[in-house]
């Protein structure tokens, strides 16, 4: 997306540590990762006072995940322009 930085993770410690590091605006996640799965990040980005106000879009190909962390959940297959809609109207104002 034009104008938006972004840090992929390719599995459940590395998105962890670009978290910590990046202390993102948004986050894409994905239920279904290696390592550490995308369930035990949401709980613990909810946990932690330094992350539980970040919004999280879930990504995932469960028909009906019970998810009480979510701002949305979006099921696989998604369209690109549409997780591009998404994250665009959920982005929050620049931070400054």
């Amino acid at each position: 997306m034009r104008g938006i930085a972004c840090v992929k993770a390719g599995d459940g410690f590395a998105a962890l540590r670009a978290i910590e590091e990046n202390r993102p605006s948004l986050i894409v996640l994905d239920l279904n990762l290696p390592s550490v799965d995308g369930r035990t990040i949401l709980k613990d980005l909810a946990a932690n006072p330094a992350t539980s106000e970040i919004p999280v879009i879930v990504v995932t190909g469960e028909p009906k995940p019970d998810l009480q962390h979510a701002l949305v959940v979006l099921c696989k297959p998604c369209d690109p322009d549409h997780v591009a809609k998404i994250v665009a109207d959920h982005l929050p104002a620049p931070r400054g």
